[in-house]
């Protein structure tokens, strides 16, 4: 009878034990036959076997005995002595591993055994452990080290299924967390927060803070970061061209108002400035004059002094009048050399000064000795016409 005694981590970990049993078939000849025991006939990780004896010749081998698991791998392997016939068993793999290369280092590990907390290998250190590390996710058993995208990703899928080695939840110091992925530098629309990209405010294309933008979603445009639809003030829609982003610019020094383009121009100034060329200067240029909306231009006379409209002499078929060159004079006004003469005492319209065509009520027009005069009673030998023509 022999005695197989096994550890009882052994006997647990046996489906089966497979016993080589050395046979002699004649003188020097020799061969093996092996038994299938289930794990049933293992009793307290004792077996036992009846019936058996050594070899009779001198040259016996002793009983090998080996211990399969249900995956048929070889876990332990008997260490027979010649003098005992009790045989102990040493694992070839240290547990909670299935099966290594060396004691140490583990190619699988015992998945379904209650005693055995360690279920995964950890392919970075191949061992088994208990859990996947931080920086690694579970996938058929074992634990890989995630992405190098990521720092840390999905180590379980629900109930602990397999994680994902790109969905990541946090990055390197030289990455960006968003939305499971890890960036070099905030898309559009997020900033830097602590190793996280964060949503800018509404509107906000790009950020430096929550509440701080640096540029905004067409057709908004930028102001004292805070995106508008409508700029204040005194500021004006400017197109920046180097990365295509509206922006509201102030207008520029002394301009009260401007355009857009890619350089504000002023259309209207401050007070004591003048308007030439789009730009607001303290005083016109090249010998225009300021006009009456301060705008520079050249002078409307043939002469003038301090502004464009103050004119002190006129040309062609204008004459002046109070500063101004004029096409035609106004009522009791004629044009002579250029110039807007008052018309004689009382006359509404004359031609020269001596020339009264109408009269202002209730003169009368009298022509005597080649003039037309407005007189307020007609003279000896005259009387007033009936159809006289009158101005009020």
């Amino acid at each position: 009878m022999l005695s197989i005694s096994l550890s009882s981590k052994a006997s647990a970990l046996a489906s089966s034990l497979r016993v080589f049993i050395p046979l002699e078939y004649g003188v020097g000849g020799y061969g093996s036959h092996s038994v299938l025991l289930p794990n049933s006939s293992l009793v307290s990780g004792t077996l036992t076997l009846s019936g058996l004896t050594n070899p009779s010749t001198k040259y016996y081998s002793p009983f090998l005995f080996t211990v399969y698991d249900g995956s048929n791998n070889a876990i332990a392997i008997s260490a027979p002595t010649d003098s005992s016939k009790t045989y102990s068993f040493k694992l070839s793999c240290s547990l909670p591993c299935q099966t290594c290369t060396t004691a140490t280092h583990c190619l699988s590990c015992y998945t379904a055994i209650s005693w055995i907390p360690e279920v995964y290998l950890s392919t970075s250190s191949n061992t088994c452990v208990d859990r996947c590390a931080d920086g690694t996710y579970l996938t058929n058993g074992q634990c890989k080290p995630c992405d190098p995208s990521c720092k840390t990703c999905l180590t379980y899928g629900t109930a602990y299924s397999d994680g994902s080695p790109t969905t990541c939840l946090s990055c390197s110091s030289s990455k960006l967390l968003l939305s499971n992925q890890c960036y070099s530098s905030c898309p559009l629309g997020y900033y830097a927060n602590n190793l996280v990209c964060s949503a800018c405010m509404s509107n906000c294309l790009t950020c430096t803070s929550r509440n701080q933008c640096a540029s905004c979603q067409a057709p908004l445009a930028y102001y004292s970061q805070q995106c508008l639809s409508v700029c204040p003030g005194g500021s004006v829609y400017y197109l920046n061209i180097s990365n295509s982003q509206t922006y509201c610019v102030g207008c520029p020094s002394n301009c009260q108002l401007c355009t857009s383009s890619s350089t504000p121009t002023c259309t209207s100034c401050s007070a004591n400035y003048y308007l030439s060329g789009g730009a607001c200067v303290a005083s016109c240029p090249g010998g225009l004059l300021p006009n009456l909306t301060n705008v520079c231009v050249a002078c409307q006379c043939n002469t003038c002094s301090m502004t464009s409209y103050n004119c002190t002499s006129c040309s062609g078929s204008k004459s002046l009048f109070q500063r101004q060159c004029l096409l035609q004079c106004p009522t009791g006004y004629y044009s002579a050399s250029n110039l807007c003469a008052a018309c004689s005492s009382n006359c509404a319209q004359c031609t020269s000064s001596t020339r009264c065509l109408y009269c202002y009520l209730p003169y009368l027009l009298s022509n005597q000795s080649g003039s037309s005069l407005c007189v307020s009673s007609c003279p000896p030998s005259t009387i007033a016409s009936i159809g006289a023509t009158f101005s009020y």
